[in-house]
């Protein structure tokens, strides 16, 4: 009989033996049970139901019919359940113990990221380790139940290929269940739910927020799933409400940034005409009740006779967790405790059983498991836990995973998982993560970092860019904008030209992101690349990061407002899309702007300058030396372009001379290897007959001033009711330049500080706002800000140092971004190399370039790079 079948189960093994082994689903427990105990020397078959390996982190392109489910039938969108569903532990806790969960290429790079990019890694998982050969897809296992021949605690397993309609009926020396508990909703209790009309569903069966737009909506439950869908829906719904049954009696909170989402206590009742009555006392219309309420353990295909049972949630009697001691070690079970890290414990738990089965680790006796777990459970009622409560590990898990180690002659948990995971815990509590729809303004550099740093820390983003590439100042399109100060606007430029003579006045090491160096790709090879090269790598990072998908390309931002409903710092954005004439106005609740400085270019005030008859022109508009051929030029500045411009048209033009505010007044130097290139003091005044007048005392005929001065920050598209000025190019009132107290944390600016090594500050600047609009960051109340500010300026003006000067800034603002951030500065070669090529260009302004002595320095850069080039290649 089954019962004496059962009694013959002894927990003896012949040592080190192989056995024919039965695994019960394909998820994270099931493939990571696969490869143990293959290691372990064992055969195996997979058994799982769906066509391909993942269990709870498939989303499946449809939902199983469901009385609780809103459409069981709609389809599923994909990205939406990606770019919102996301882990609530970080991957680097996730992963196996042995196969890093990092970030891949191309895929998800946030740090807590979506159920997707989790399926992404499970498959890698099966691939590397050849597991998908021994799986047996699109097959229900029926039934599990002892062999009525053989003995020994073999197991006799009946399953059908559902596709091939194959019914099979095999004999397996054991079984592991790894089924998972994700499977069978838990409902809660609800008094008058018979009778009550509207929909009730379960989050097993959430996808989407869409088929909740304009309803009313009740989520009972405290946990995980609960907190996140309530804010995926909020966007969609009329009114959020979540009911806990942990929350005091009389709770009714509105949930901060959130116009249409509270917190209450449990439900008391629901009514026939739709109302639900809370313990607080609020009644409510309702359209839907989704239970957010967990999961039942459940093995409806398993036959013990009783020596497995589920009472009250609680699976028993299993020495810790997993083994039944009356069927030891021919049946276990992996995943079962939750509230846990999950893939590091299901490997150890597979590492212990496969251990087991080969006879290499030795089990108590089947009395002293008994003892083991009634000793565990009188422990549990003395602390009046619950029995639902038994699998339930938190803090507790690290010991377990602990002792598990110590059985399988492995080390236990790694000391920063521990840690990461419970301050991810308080986080969680403290500032829970909420997502953001922010709008970006600017393709460029800034933009580009800001959209991926937004989307890592999982918020939906849109970046408007009014041209049809990314790469914002780094572009040289084949014509110049038309405008009064271009020597040519409609001429064609030579493309060849303009990269082959302007290069950047920072090496390349310098110039990368800190995880996406510029290093020499197929383009340019030299260290002081062209402004193509810097531009291929920007279009490199859009396509690494996949940042094009979330870019409306030639769409022009018209205006930025506060919008006038909502209020909680909601921005409404309006914006045409030129080449289809396409005009959106649509609000968001953050903007982040990214446009750049080098757009509104400053011009100097030279005294005549309206009624001279010269050419005059901005640097902005240079592209080529050409149009200079036999031209006596003068360049107005001192600037990294004054000085590179001079130069690259001093062999076409017939005379060039340079005039910078910042030279002493009888300044009159011919520029050593130069004819026709001289440096000046600043222009005193030009004439009606074309000549300028030099504070130097020299006069010289001249056809064009081209002004090498800057630029001014500019923003006609952002109103803001005088919260944000620019006064003397001093944008303002800024905390750390970024955020605007009176608007902050809602609007923000990247990239406002020159003299810059940009890139890497536009990456620490995008970190910090990311971390900000999702609660992980806490900013300093508007009016700490305001006095930081107001300090900040007393200090310039103390200095002497003129308001345009305002934002001037450099590695210590980098240092105190990063210690925001929770990252570490740590290249001192950056810093190094960023001063030691200032030097130079003082010094050889010509060369510095192409001769340098800092070897040193950029085989540190180098070595970080590869570290970097691993992991994202990992």
């Amino acid at each position: 009989s089954p019962t004496n079948l059962l009694n013959t189960m002894a927990p003896s093994l012949s040592p080190l033996r192989s056995h024919h082994v039965a695994v019960i689903g394909a998820g994270a427990a099931g493939l990571v049970a696969a490869r143990e105990l293959r290691r372990e020397g064992h055969s195996v078959v997979v058994f799982e139901r769906q066509k391909q390996v993942g269990g709870t982190w498939i989303y499946t392109d449809h939902v199983e019919p469901d009385p609780l489910s809103v459409d069981p039938t709609r389809p599923v969108v994909h990205s939406s359940v990606y770019a919102t569903l996301r882990t609530n532990l970080p991957r680097e806790c996730m992963g196996y113990i042995d196969f890093p969960f990092v970030a891949r290429s191309g895929g998800d790079q946030r740090r807590f990221p979506s159920h997707g990019e989790v399926l992404a890694y499970l498959q890698e998982f099966a691939k590397e380790f050849k597991i998908e050969e021994v799986i047996r897809f699109e097959t229900a296992v029926e039934r599990v139940a002892p062999a009525t021949e053989g003995g020994s605690g073999k197991w006799r397993v009946e399953s059908t290929e559902t596709e091939k309609r194959v019914r099979r009926d095999e004999v397996y020396d054991a079984v592991v269940v790894c089924n998972g508990h994700y499977i069978e909703p838990r409902l809660a209790e609800i008094p008058g739910i018979s009778s009550w009309p509207g929909k009730e569903m379960h989050s097993h069966n959430y996808r989407t927020p869409e088929p909740f737009k304009d309803q009313v909506v009740v989520l009972i439950g405290n946990s995980a799933s609960a907190v996140d869908i309530s804010r995926d829906i909020a966007g969609h719904a009329k009114e959020v409400h979540v009911a806990g049954r942990s929350n005091p009696a009389d709770t009714y909170i509105k949930q901060p940034g959130y116009i249409n989402l509270w917190m209450h206590s449990m439900i008391e009742r629901v009514n026939k005409d739709g109302s639900v009555v809370f313990q607080n006392g609020q009644t409510i219309l309702v359209d839907v009740i989704m239970h957010c309420t967990g999961y039942k353990y459940h093995f409806p295909f398993l036959e013990t006779n009783g020596s497995v049972t589920v009472d009250d949630n609680r699976v028993g009697p299993l020495y810790k967790h997993v083994f039944p001691p009356e069927l030891a070690p021919w049946l276990s079970f992996i995943g079962i405790p939750w509230q846990v890290v999950p893939f590091p414990l299901f490997e150890l738990q597979s590492k212990w059983i496969a251990g087991v089965l080969s006879g290499r680790i030795m089990l108590p006796s089947k009395d002293d498991m008994m003892e083991d777990i009634k000793s565990l459970y009188a422990t549990l009622e003395a602390q009046g836990i619950q029995k639902r409560y038994t699998h339930r590990m938190g803090i507790a898990q690290f010991e377990y995973n602990d002792w598990l180690a110590t059985q399988c002659g492995c080390p236990g948990t790694e000391e920063w998982r521990k840690e990461m995971y419970l301050t991810t815990g308080v986080r969680k509590r403290t500032t829970p993560e909420t997502s953001h729809h922010v709008a970006v303004i600017g393709a460029g550099a800034a933009g580009l970092v800001a959209a991926r740093e937004l989307r890592r820390e999982g918020h939906s983003v849109v970046v408007f860019e009014r041209q049809k590439q990314v790469g914002g100042t780094w572009i040289y399109t084949d014509h110049v904008e038309t405008d009064p100060l271009s020597v040519d606007p409609n001429r064609t430029v030579v493309h060849s030209s303009v990269y082959a003579s302007l290069r950047t006045n920072l090496p390349r090491e310098c110039m990368g992101y800190l995880e996406f160096p510029l290093v020499v790709r197929s383009g340019d090879p030299r260290r002081f690349p062209s402004h193509g090269e810097v531009l291929a790598y920007l279009q490199d990072f859009a396509k690494e990061f996949a940042i094009e998908e979330v870019i409306r390309f030639e769409t022009a931002v018209e205006r930025v407002s506060p919008a006038k409903e909502g209020g909680n710092g909601k921005w409404r954005v309006e914006s045409t899309e030129t080449e289809k004439r396409v005009r959106r106005d649509k609000v968001y609740d953050a903007v982040v702007v990214c446009s750049g400085h080098y757009i509104e270019p400053r011009l100097a005030d030279v005294p005549g300058i309206s009624s001279w008859p010269g050419k005059e022109m901005h640097s902005h508009n240079y592209r080529i030396p050409e149009p200079f051929k036999h031209q006596v030029v003068v360049l107005i500045g001192n600037s990294a372009s004054a000085v590179d411009i001079s130069r690259d048209i001093a062999g076409h033009a017939k005379e060039v001379h340079v005039a910078g505010r910042s030279n002493a007044a009888d300044t009159f130097i011919k520029q050593p290897g130069y004819s026709n290139l001289w440096m000046h003091s600043m222009i005193d005044r030009v004439h009606e007959d074309g000549s300028v007048d030099f504070q130097n005392g020299k006069t010289i005929l001249v056809d064009v001033i081209m002004h090498c001065t800057g630029y001014k920050y500019h923003y006609p598209f952002l109103e803001t009711n005088g919260s944000v000025t620019v006064v003397d190019n001093r944008v303002g009132p800024l905390y750390k330049d970024v955020f605007p107290p009176a608007l902050a944390p809602y609007l923000s600016f990247i990239g406002i500080p020159s003299q810059v090594s940009p890139f890497r500050l536009f990456e620490l600047q995008s970190k910090w706002i990311a971390g900000v609009l999702s609660g992980r960051i806490i900013l300093p109340s508007k009016e700490d800000m305001m006095k930081d500010i107001k300090s900040f300026y007393a200090t310039l003006e103390a200095q002497g140092i003129p308001k345009r000067y305002t934002h001037r800034t450099q590695f210590e603002y980098n240092d105190w971004l990063a210690s925001q951030c929770g990252c570490s500065e740590k290249e001192q070669w950056r810093k190094e190399m960023y001063l030691t090529t200032g030097v130079r260009k003082k010094a050889h302004p010509e060369t510095y370039r192409d001769e340098w002595e800092d070897h040193h320095l950029v085989s540190q850069a180098y070595q970080d790079f590869s570290l970097y080039t691993l992991t994202c290649n990992m």
